[in-house]
């Protein structure tokens, strides 16, 4: 699920000042910090990162330290935004559970035909 992730990277980077894509495979996108800010003295610094960590994408501040997921930035910065990228990972879950459901089911399915077809030969 890490295309919904960039895609909301991208959909929040307008938020972000300094917003910056360093790398996209992995992905790698440099701004500056929202919670802390960055420094106050020099507005072109810019510590915080977004990284792609195993499936999914984490901030990362290099002046404050903290670190979360992508999905706690966006609830920090839109609401609105936030409940959509829920609802698009909840959509694609069970997308993802009914297909493996519908194999199984597929899989049930065809081994009862086979075991009937043995019976209406005998």
């Amino acid at each position: 699920m890490l295309w919904i992730d960039t895609k909301y990277a991208g959909l929040i980077s307008p938020k972000l000042d300094k917003w910056k894509v360093k790398q996209t495979n992995p992905f790698v996108a440099n701004f500056r910090c929202p919670i802390c800010g960055d420094s106050a003295s020099n507005p072109n610094k810019a510590r915080g990162y977004l990284l792609q960590h195993k499936n999914s994408m984490m901030l990362k501040c290099h002046n404050c330290g903290i670190s979360m997921g992508l999905d706690k930035l966006i609830e920090k910065l839109d609401s609105s935004l936030y409940q959509q990228y829920k609802l698009e990972k909840f959509e694609k879950n069970l997308r993802k559970n009914l297909s493996i459901l519908n194999l199984n089911l597929k899989q049930k399915v065809s081994k009862t035909f086979q075991i009937l077809s043995k019976i209406s030969q005998i």
